[in-house]
């Protein structure tokens, strides 16, 4: 794995938190990539995450983790992403925040290399404008 790129940075980030989050734990981490749970439950996340973008949204709705039978659970241990309550004084929500935007963009963009292989990108990715594109041009570089 490079940590020469932007990629390679955030790649590296990532096996960071699963080394910790295993190690506490007390999970093997296998030598060569993530746990399988773990490495499903960041694809699912980058699947919301990608959706979120899409809408121009940061957060995600509690219930479309739990819809999605994600494990909400193990992506808070592993510090991608923080719950936080809605603004709504009436109908307060749960929601997950990602630690930064651009970890939003990375997550989507590794669901995005895992879809496209059965999936059109620009289908995927909706990009039917040259403005849609600079708009995902982050998450295109990852």
């Amino acid at each position: 794995m490079t940590t020469g790129t932007t990629t390679g940075l955030y790649n590296s980030l990532l096996t960071d938190l699963v080394r910790k989050h295993c190690k506490r734990e007390g999970v093997d981490m296998p030598t060569d990539g993530l746990p399988a749970e773990v490495a499903d439950a960041l694809l699912q996340l980058g699947k919301l995450a990608l959706e979120a973008l899409l809408r121009n949204e940061t957060l995600i709705d509690f219930t479309e983790v739990k819809k999605a039978n994600i494990n909400g659970e193990l992506l808070l241990k592993l510090g991608v992403v923080s719950m936080e309550m809605s603004a709504s004084k009436l109908h307060p929500t749960k929601q997950l925040n990602f630690s930064h935007k651009t970890m939003q963009e990375f997550l989507a963009g590794r669901y995005a290399a895992h879809a496209v292989v059965d999936q059109d990108i620009v289908e995927l990715l909706q990009l039917t404008s040259i403005s849609n594109a600079l708009e995902l041009s982050n998450l295109l570089q990852f």
